[in-house]
């Protein structure tokens, strides 16, 4: 059964983001970038029989999109918004823009949304 959406792709997506946010900031990424890859493993065994769970994969796909579009919690994402991709990560590019205090801050936010969005992947490769 052809999927309109497809989780394998959408993972892809996030982790090349990941993997540039990671690159280019120095700020390590490399927890979400695992996670990811356990997370496309797991939905790549999964997806071979997901014919019989047609609902999980749409609750996975929903998931993934509102990671990829919300900035803080389940309900900040504003679909029409002009945003960067992974928003909650997003901010790792200001790093270099910051004096010292508060490039601290801003790396204790990003801890923050790292450990979430490694929480959420978890979770979600409980769901496949």
């Amino acid at each position: 059964m052809e999927r309109p959406t497809n989780p394998i792709q959408t993972i892809d997506r996030l982790s090349a983001v990941a993997a540039e946010y990671n690159e280019a900031s120095g700020f390590d990424l490399n927890p979400v970038l695992t996670e990811l890859d356990l997370l496309r493993n797991a939905t790549t065994s999964f997806l071979e029989a997901a014919n019989r769970f047609p609902n999980t994969i749409d609750r996975l796909m929903k998931r993934l999109s509102r990671l990829n579009l919300m900035t803080e919690g389940e309900f900040g994402q504003d679909p029409a918004e002009s945003r960067d991709a992974f928003p909650q990560l997003a901010r790792v590019k200001q790093l270099p823009e910051h004096d010292r205090d508060n490039e601290r801050f801003l790396k204790l936010q990003l801890q923050r949304a790292k450990n979430n969005v490694v929480m959420e992947f978890r979770r979600l490769r409980q769901l496949v």
